[in-house]
């Protein structure tokens, strides 16, 4: 069992993926194999809500939290790469929308075993 903050409310599939990885790697052991796997998303907001919520940091005593040029230069980079990949995640939506949930797939889900181009065209879990 394990846990991760992810620190503030984010909607990035990458920040979560990278989350997901880090318990991942600190609590499975490398010698056994996973049956299952279960994820739970807590304290789920609108993105609304999570924008308008001021959030906080616990400060330290001996640490300078002057914002030097490099941090924020990473921290615009980081800020473009998050507005980058919420426009990719509108215009997927938008495909999907218009075309069919199997207009914009991953490579993965057409390999053999896949279900979700099966799953995409049911009814509640039965065939259309």
């Amino acid at each position: 069992h394990g846990t991760e903050s992810l620190g503030k409310f984010t909607a990035s599939s990458a920040e979560i993926v990278d989350g997901v990885l880090r318990i991942y790697d600190r609590v499975m052991d490398r010698d056994l194999l996973a049956r299952r796997i279960g994820i739970a998303a807590l304290h789920v907001k609108g993105e609304e809500a999570a924008a308008s919520e001021e959030g906080y940091q616990q400060l330290e005593l001996f640490k300078d939290y002057g914002v030097s040029p490099e941090r924020a230069a990473q921290d615009a980079k980081k800020e473009e790469k998050l507005k980058r990949e919420k426009k990719m995640q509108q215009a997927i939506l938008d495909l999907q929308k218009r075309y069919g949930k199997n207009a914009v797939l991953k490579g993965t889900d057409f390999e053999e075993g896949a279900t979700t181009r099966e799953r995409n065209n049911q009814i509640g879990g039965h065939k259309a």
